[in-house]
């Protein structure tokens, strides 16, 4: 168990001596010796309690102040920085006008050098229970003055009312919180309203996106590193965690870091301490954490990515933001909202939003969410020579003749006119980026929709060259196991199958899976599509010279 620390402000050598003597066995001790060493050891590091000798000289081995000027002053700067550190005044200096002075500024006691063994378990208990107070007492304000309104969101969508909710329930509780949704939704911003409405809106926020830095280029940047850790390392480095002591930091793409990284992390949930790279002395930090992240953490659990306990840490509160897609009525608050921002960023009159307009932008797919939509208003506000926007002053893709299509689909089910649509598409155009590109949208976006309609059999038009007949496909169904043939009927069904997919069928090793799958590939039955987690199986149709036969299997 790691010790708790207390840092002793204390100019002689012999009371330190004296002090360290009844403190050590129980707790880890440093030492300030003056005004100045004090400053630096509260913003080098975080500690437990403060014991405090008011009488210092302003730097070591300087004349002492004997009024207490200085350990006033210190005083003072401990209480504005660091609230919730419980502090222990030593000193002669008792008088009752001082001790009342003293107690206006919430110290947990005095206490004379000699009797301090005496007093130490009482005055830690009482420090830990005024930290305890003053955190409740900012959560209590929070709970008094009502649910807080979330301002920063923009939103007309009802799918947003829980999000609010979830975020306003959330904000007062030190639970870390799991923000997920793709690229561009908004989960900084979302994250940034949690912290406004919590008890440490006051102290600092990081954001930290975890795909900046490399292994262990993260490492040190987050826990720091001590001199020598490695070549470069001239000397001590702080990391985030702990420039942000006390306040609360956004680990974005939680999903991309490294499995060692992932195990580091964990240790901080569980036990709010860790180590420098390269140290050995473990080091307490008070953080709350928000993750945030686009991919699918429970499916790379699955896969063996991504640690189950450490995603339990992390998914006390979830949060997740839908696409933009999913919300079109957010659309028109989100321009306008953007208008009005870049018109005043660019120095111009505020512009119109044509009906015509607004119509086209809700027809559009924004593949990249918000920050998408952001990002081509900008655009066409800076560019623009109208006081009105039109279609045109946007780049979206997207004729109007696809438009009205879409428009004038009346009661007709909007998915089935968009399947339709990558149907026809898939089945015109020779690649899907070709694809993606007459429907203007990314190639990932088709590849999402394709997953969604499970349209993965649809092939491109054939050429009319020439081609010599391939090989027919083995189609002995005796030379076939049971559960190969499982994969062609569950293949001929929904389009494709994926090595996930697999093995909930199965319950076996990815290894077996791969066995069966290659020997069907061998005989020309399937092909494999894509590589890694996104490689999926699907029915070999072009290059079988009799499908009707083949769907026998």
């Amino acid at each position: 168990m790691v010790k708790e620390t207390i840092l002793l402000i204390e100019d002689e050598e012999h009371d330190q001596e004296h002090i360290r003597q009844r403190i050590e066995k129980h707790y880890q001790l440093k030492i300030a010796a003056s005004y100045r060493d004090a400053l630096k050891a509260l913003q080098r590091e975080d500690f437990d309690y403060i014991f405090l000798d008011l009488r210092l000289p302003e730097n070591q081995g300087g004349k002492v102040d004997k009024q207490g000027t200085f350990g006033v002053k210190l005083l003072k700067h401990i209480k504005e920085k660091l609230p919730l550190v419980p502090v222990v005044v030593i000193s002669g200096l008792q008088s009752s006008k001082t001790a009342i002075r003293l107690l206006e500024y919430g110290i947990v006691d005095f206490v004379d050098k000699d009797d301090l063994d005496i007093w130490l378990e009482t005055l830690v208990k009482k420090g830990q229970l005024l930290k305890d107070i003053c955190l409740q007492n900012k959560i209590l304000r929070h709970e008094i003055l009502g649910s807080p309104k979330v301002d920063g969101l923009i939103t007309k969508s009802k799918l947003w009312e829980n999000i609010k909710t979830t975020i306003t329930q959330a904000a007062p509780i030190e639970e870390t919180i799991l923000i997920t949704g793709e690229t561009g939704t908004g989960k900084e911003l979302v994250a940034r309203e949690i912290v406004n409405l919590s008890p440490r809106k006051e102290s600092i926020y990081l954001p930290i996106n975890c795909t900046q830095f490399s292994g262990n280029l993260l490492d040190s940047e987050l826990f720091g590193y001590e001199k020598g850790a490695f070549t470069g390392a001239n000397e001590r480095k702080h990391g985030i965690f702990e420039a942000a002591n006390n306040g609360t930091i956004l680990l974005d793409e939680i999903g991309d870091i490294t499995e060692e990284m992932q195990a580091k992390l964990l240790r901080l949930l569980q036990a709010k301490e860790f180590l420098r790279v390269g140290g050995t002395e473990a080091k307490k930090v008070n953080v709350r954490i928000i993750a945030a992240t686009g991919r699918n953490l429970e499916q790379m659990i699955e896969e063996g990515e991504f640690r189950q306990d450490l995603y339990h840490r992390l998914n006390r509160v979830r949060i997740h933001i839908p696409p933009l897609r999913e919300r079109k009525e957010d659309i028109e608050p989100l321009v306008r909202h953007f208008i009005k921002k870049y018109c005043g960023k660019h120095g111009k009159p505020e512009k119109h939003l044509g009906r015509k307009t607004l119509a086209r932008l809700k027809y559009c797919d924004w593949p990249g969410n918000v920050r998408e939509l952001e990002n081509m208003v900008s655009r066409a506000i800076l560019f623009s020579q109208s006081d009105t926007l039109f279609p045109e002053d946007f780049d979206t893709k997207i004729s109007e003749s696809e438009a009205e299509i879409i428009q004038n689909a009346g009661s007709c089910n909007l998915g089935i006119v968009e399947k339709e649509t990558i149907r026809q598409a898939l089945s015109s155009f020779k690649t899907r980026k070709e694809a993606a590109a007459k429907l203007g949208i990314t190639e990932n976006t088709l590849k999402a929709k394709i997953d969604k309609y499970r349209l993965a059999h649809i092939r491109p038009p054939k050429d009319n060259t020439p081609k010599t007949e391939a090989a027919k496909p083995s189609e002995d169904k005796e030379k076939l196991s049971p559960e190969q043939r499982r994969i062609l009927d569950h293949i001929r069904e929904t389009g494709s199958i994926n090595n996930k997919t697999a093995r909930q069928m199965f319950g076996v090793a990815p290894k077996t899976i791969a066995a069966w799958c290659e020997e069907l590939m061998d005989k020309g039955l399937i092909i494999r599509e894509g590589n890694g987690r996104s490689a999926r199986y699907v029915m070999n149709i072009g290059k079988t010279s009799k499908p009707a036969e083949e769907n026998r299997f």
